[in-house]
């Protein structure tokens, strides 16, 4: 990918998460005005089994608060890379751009509640949720395949590997059945073997932190061990807010996502800035 290019796709990243984000005030400034707002019931909670606490009881505004985190937070992220990295050719930023173009394309889940689609429209319900499955699975294993092929720095291998992973995705997505039956409070059609895909992405999200470190070690790059810290930390929180139903996830979730994103971009920019 030239850099040219990446700079257009964080512009259109910049301009779709603010699009999305004026959207979805729009559609909940209506349901205020209408009497609707937040009027919808408790979906079936993947983590039942949390501590009897307010803070992990289920609450409606942390379940729609943390989709819309995420979209400002996309926003807020190519912004930085427009201002730090626009001149600079990083492989990583590369795949960090496609992570957060997934992430922006998951984020789909939060127009659920806001058009209503639950009442009856399965259809669509399941067509997010196989989009939402397919985003989660390939975006970390995106950042693996970034953090594998750092030190080759090709952008032929480069190439072939996002648009393997994303075939590979592709068919996952599809073959794998989901449950209708049920609604995750998080507004997705749980898929077939939920908990080992989410245990898959939990597995990718610490091969990437290692597969950093190893880079780190191989080429004696100091940087990179703080990214291979901080990619974890906001892999993370990037899980806890795609899982989130309650204050204490999003909480932690926002705090995570938001320290470890800094820290990935800051190691990033202290690397590529003296290199």
């Amino acid at each position: 990918m030239t850099l040219s290019l990446r700079n257009r796709i964080i512009r259109l990243l910049t301009i779709s998460s603010s699009l999305i984000f004026l959207a979805i005030i729009a559609l909940y400034t209506v349901q205020f005005f209408n009497g609707t707002f937040l009027d919808f019931p408790q979906m079936t909670r993947y983590f039942s089994r949390l501590p009897v606490i307010k803070a992990f009881a289920y609450t409606k505004w942390a379940t729609v608060a943390a989709p819309v985190f995420i979209i400002c937070y996309i926003g807020v992220c190519s912004l930085l890379l427009i201002k730090y990295f626009e001149k600079t050719h990083a492989p990583e930023i590369v795949y960090f751009t496609t992570f957060l173009a997934y992430m922006l394309v998951e984020s789909s889940r939060l127009f659920i509640p806001a058009l209503e689609l639950w009442k009856g429209n399965y259809f669509l319900l399941i067509i997010v949720s196989k989009l939402v499955f397919f985003c989660r699975l390939t975006g970390f294993s995106i950042m693996l395949c970034g953090a594998a092929l750092s030190g080759t720095k090709s952008e032929m291998q480069d190439s072939s590997s996002r648009f393997a992973i994303t075939a590979l995705a592709v068919l996952t997505a599809c073959s794998v059945p989901v449950d209708t039956l049920k609604i995750f409070s998080t507004w997705v059609i749980p898929s077939a073997y939920y908990t080992l895909f989410l245990v898959i992405r939990i597995l990718f999200a610490a091969t990437t932190s290692i597969s950093f470190w190893i880079t780190s070690w191989k080429n004696e790059v100091r940087e990179y061990k703080q990214v291979s810290a901080f990619f974890m930390l906001l892999s993370l929180g990037l899980i806890m807010l795609q899982e989130t139903d309650n204050p204490a996830f999003f909480i932690a979730g926002a705090l995570l996502l938001s320290a470890g994103t800094f820290g990935f971009l800051r190691a990033l920019h202290n690397y590529y800035l003296w290199k």
